[in-house]
């Protein structure tokens, strides 16, 4: 089940209300708003959806448990469940789900890049959308999946030096994707042929940060 990202549910964000409040208080846990962190685009967060969905739960078993049952409505229970579940099957990829396709796969210093750096890479080509299709007007090519793999050089609509369809550089386990970067790595660029780990990932002094609480 995906929740929504609009909270930043994570080890930063600390309760301040107790679990439930008197009847002139508020219904709800206040939560401190987490604090600029690791990434430049306002309001993501470095935390993994998973963690977001635990505490959101846990939140709404608080909400409820402190009603009253003779005051509970069932519109409010058809809220709280219609707030939670949110339709399954979205593209987008948790960030530590992502760091350990890519360590399966062996990018972990793969070419002497650390993980951190493939992970960060991915964040800023697709936002962790393995599925991700972009046209690059200034650049002139179409990007495919999580590392945005430009169709022009390395698949099949173009030079094809991957020698590997555009369309499988869409799947989510990750494997042709992981497959096609190792060749386009192996390049005298470097990672640095994609500009935003140049811009984002390279000199960045929180870059390790992209692996916390993942277990790998």
């Amino acid at each position: 089940m995906w929740l929504p990202s609009g909270f930043c549910w994570d080890q930063v964000a600390s309760v301040v209300s107790t679990k439930c409040p008197s009847s002139s208080g508020p219904a709800f846990p206040r939560v401190a708003r987490e604090p600029p962190g690791l990434h430049s685009v306002p309001g993501d967060s470095p935390f993994p959806p998973e963690h977001h969905q635990r505490n959101q739960a846990h939140l709404a078993t608080i909400a409820l448990n402190c009603q009253e049952p003779e005051k509970m409505k069932a519109s409010m229970v058809l809220s709280l469940l219609g707030y939670l579940v949110v339709p399954s099957g979205a593209a987008i990829m948790g960030r530590c789900v992502v760091a350990k396709k890519l360590k399966d796969g062996g990018l972990d210093h793969f070419e002497g890049y650390s993980l951190a750096n493939w992970v960060c890479l991915a964040y800023f080509e697709s936002k962790f959308n393995p599925t991700a299709v972009y046209e690059n007007l200034q650049r002139d090519y179409t990007g495919y999946g999580l590392f945005q793999i430009p169709n022009r050089d390395w698949c099949d609509t173009g030079k094809n030096r991957c020698h590997m369809s555009c369309s499988a550089l869409l799947n989510p386990d990750l494997k042709k994707t992981i497959e096609c970067v190792k060749k386009i790595v192996k390049d005298k660029e470097g990672l640095g042929a994609w500009p935003s780990w140049s811009l984002n990932c390279q000199y960045s002094d929180t870059l390790e940060r992209w692996l916390d609480g993942c277990r790998l």
